[in-house]
């Protein structure tokens, strides 16, 4: 089979085993480039999308191309789709000039500046922290789209953005004796942030998207969004029973690499 047959044969399958929007965003946007000495090369529009396909999906994109090719083969993604010209012939009559041109906007999360959210985040994770402590992930991620260009907020800019300027729904509060976490803490308890204060300045590392919820963290759900989540992770061909074995430091383990985070330093 040539390269093209191949990978349009394995997103024929893909498409079936995945959510819509899933499938559209990630893969969707992709062509076969080569296929040589077992590797098939795969491009991608942007390293996004090449880290993304490569560090979420890979074992299931490898499973299902040995599936369609009958032998195993190792999937490597390039960045840089190829685009092909119109073809033309003799027969054919020149368009005329258009009377107004359309420039191409560049839609590249880390140049603009928007920040994507995997659909399992919103489904599962906020109900599981609760929509403050998500929408604090969330605005510290809006800030930190692109590494080389960090700059954290205040205490002050973040509760604006998502307490309504309470400061203490962020650090949290003393309240008749008891100690009332805020959201800051509750996303460190989740280890979706670590944060450190020194005086009036705030250390953040923060995880760039969100891992699968453990089978104990999904317990504690909803009965009808823990079924949805039992539905996604056969719907996703994710070994059921690996899953039911995972455990919060294993999916937060690989938090010592610096590639799998954004962090700086915010005020007071």
């Amino acid at each position: 089979m040539k390269p093209n047959e191949v990978w349009q044969a394995t997103l024929g399958e893909l498409q079936l085993q995945m959510a819509r929007e899933t499938f559209n965003t990630w893969l969707k946007p992709t062509q076969a480039a080569e296929l040589n000495n077992g590797t098939l090369t795969v491009r991608v529009p942007d390293g996004y999308v090449q880290e993304w396909l490569s560090s979420r999906l890979l074992n299931t994109i490898e499973r299902t191309v040995a599936s369609v090719a009958g032998r195993e083969l190792e999937v490597k993604f390039i960045v840089g789709l190829v685009i092909e010209p119109p073809s033309t012939s003799a027969h054919q009559v020149a368009a005329p000039e258009p009377r107004a041109s359309v420039e191409l906007v560049e839609y590249d999360p880390t140049k603009r500046g928007f920040v994507q959210t995997s659909n399992y985040a919103i489904r599962f994770w906020m109900p599981y922290l609760g929509a403050g402590p998500f929408s604090l992930w969330l605005a510290l991620r809006s800030f930190a789209y692109d590494a080389s260009k960090v700059t954290w907020p205040s205490v002050k800019t973040l509760a604006a953005i998502v307490a309504n300027s309470d400061r203490q729904r962020l650090i949290g509060r003393r309240k008749r004796g008891q100690w009332m976490p805020g959201y800051l803490e509750k996303l460190e308890q989740e280890r979706v942030i670590w944060y450190q204060r020194t005086g009036n300045h705030y250390k953040y590392r923060v995880l760039a998207s969100l891992p699968l919820l453990t089978p104990d963290q999904v317990q504690t759900l909803p009965a009808n969004i823990q079924e949805a989540h039992e539905r996604f992770v056969r719907h996703c061909a994710i070994d059921y029973e690996e899953w039911v074995q995972l455990s919060l430091p294993t999916l937060t383990q690989t938090m010592s690499e610096p590639e799998d985070k954004e962090q700086g330093v915010g005020q007071d």
